[in-house]
């Protein structure tokens, strides 16, 4: 059962209305003994058709921002017994706990009249956007995304919102599109021995067949290059080249120090994206075959829809499916569309 958008904008906005009259003279609870919450909820329950399409229009943001607004009502942060029960069953539902719910609207966990006042939340979250633009400042400085021991004194500020540093950068719009911009200048003046070194990196990629790790480069070359390209990564652009792209590079840098005990970063290929600079003629006509299916699919293949000769030479080749993808210029598809799709395949076979 289809429902047109109009339909559930209709929905949403009388949603609204319920929870602000609910708000204002009572009834924020589901009442057993309520006629009228029976019917409501056998409208808005997500197991009904109807509440299952509302509920899936939701955004985590929309969800959030009825917490958030609802925070700013009532001056603190709500118990669950002071949002409006539909909101309360979506949120629940979304999130998992309570506490998770409020950690994602940026709220205290400390809920009720005892426990922060909206004031307080609003104070911290002004003191959570300096210091992103702190961190930005650094960045811009140093010509890199700072660590998290570089920006230590500043961590306890956000906490509250974060749980890695990862996740602390792209809040700051430290990502991979200001890499691309704020990492790369070409340098001027290298000496014939720096050119030299350039041309011994030339020669390791081209032994390798893609682009050398950091560790796989003498270090002295390493070091000295660095002092006028400032990164690894710019080392690389000045021969064309760019380096391995791993997957988030501080996903599993936590800001609570506990967690990282034990914990090393590392510059390791597996699951890398980088492009393969060698490749034979069988080789080349599975990217060929690759991208034909591509082209009359219109999307990107799962691994179940490539001939299984193509799929296994080039996870040979390339190390990862996300890498095989990464030559012809496609991504892999999300969980949920990849899990759809290889239902599909295995019921056509």
């Amino acid at each position: 059962m289809a429902i047109e958008l109009n339909e559930i904008n209709e929905y949403k906005r009388k949603l609204e209305n319920l929870a602000s009259n609910a708000a204002a003279h009572g009834g924020l609870q589901y009442d057993l003994q309520s006629a009228e919450h029976k019917e409501l909820m056998s409208v808005y329950k997500i197991k009904s058709a109807i509440g299952k399409e509302l509920y899936e229009s939701f955004s985590d943001e929309e969800l959030c921002n009825y917490i958030r607004n609802r925070a700013k009502e009532l001056d603190h942060v709500p118990t669950q017994k002071e949002v409006y029960w539909v909101y309360h069953m979506y949120i629940k539902h979304r999130f998992g706990n309570w506490p998770k719910a409020l950690k994602a609207a940026v709220m205290s966990t400390k809920a009720g009249s005892g426990g922060h006042s909206y004031k307080i939340i609003e104070e911290r979250e002004k003191q959570c956007q300096e210091t992103l633009e702190l961190i930005r400042k650094k960045a811009d400085e140093l010509h890199r995304p700072p660590h998290l021991t570089e920006m230590q004194n500043y961590v306890e500020a956000l906490k509250y919102k974060f749980d890695t540093w990862n996740q602390v950068l792209d809040a700051a719009g430290i990502n991979q599109e200001w890499k691309n911009t704020h990492m790369l200048f070409l340098v001027e003046d290298f000496s014939d021995e720096e050119k030299a070194m350039l041309e011994k990196i030339k020669d390791k990629a081209l032994e390798l067949g893609r682009s050398p790790l950091r560790k796989e480069v003498d270090e002295e070359v390493r070091e000295q290059l660095k002092i006028k390209c400032k990164t690894w990564r710019n080392t690389l652009y000045q021969i064309g080249m760019k380096p391995i792209e791993k997957p988030k590079s501080f996903t599993e840098t936590y800001l609570d120090d506990k967690k990282n005990k034990g914990r090393q970063h590392k510059e390791i290929l597996s699951n890398g994206l980088y492009k393969v600079l060698k490749l034979n003629k069988k080789e080349k006509e599975d990217l060929t075959a690759l991208r034909l299916i591509i082209n009359e699919l219109g999307r990107t293949p799962i691994k179940e829809e490539l001939p299984e000769a193509v799929y296994n030479g080039l996870m040979k080749t390339c190390g990862s499916y996300r890498n095989v993808l990464f030559q012809v210029g496609a991504v892999p598809l999300d969980k949920t569309e990849t899990q759809k799709i290889r239902r599909r395949v295995k019921g056509g076979k």
